[in-house]
């Protein structure tokens, strides 16, 4: 049994992997440059600014239990409307939370460090989609004058 060489590629699957790299490398550097742009924000502790209110003196948040969701999706908290906000909270608190340490005059048992990395991680990935979605709306822009069906697609993809 004779072994069939390996098929060479063709210039338009070489050429489609090198935009592929490209894409998935400037994605990266995207996220990368994010997250260290936002890296000073792990050292710093609680603020006095809207800290108090929404994480260290009100506990509705801490847990997933069925009471704290039905708060979480149904009560405004100072003014805002934030489930998914407190969701998250929820979710760090449920994974990381410790032995309780004095600060702010409250007990404290999530280390401020957890709530602003993922805010990192949110603000990287952001970072990446707005890049794919510019990605795509100006490969769409650049459409040949007689192909207005690719214009067709844009609320599809602002959607």
């Amino acid at each position: 049994m004779s072994r069939s060489p390996l098929p060479i590629q063709a210039p338009d699957s070489v050429a489609a992997t090198r935009e592929f790299i490209l894409r998935a490398g400037l994605a990266l550097l995207i996220f990368v440059v994010t997250s260290v742009a936002f890296y000073p924000a792990l050292m710093a502790g609680y603020c006095d600014f809207d800290d108090p209110g929404f994480l260290l003196l009100h506990n509705s948040w801490r847990g997933l239990s069925a009471r704290n969701l039905a708060w979480m999706f149904t009560t405004p908290h100072l003014g805002h409307y934030q489930p998914l906000t407190f969701l998250s909270y929820a979710i760090e608190y449920e994974l990381f939370h410790t032995s309780p340490t004095p600060v702010l005059g409250t007990n404290v048992d999530l280390n401020p460090m957890v709530p602003h990395a993922t805010n990192i991680i949110l603000h990287a990935i952001n970072g990446v989609l707005v890049f794919c979605l510019s990605r795509q709306v100006l490969v769409i822009a650049r459409a040949k004058p007689g192909e207005p069906t690719q214009w067709a697609l844009l609320p599809s993809v602002l959607a």
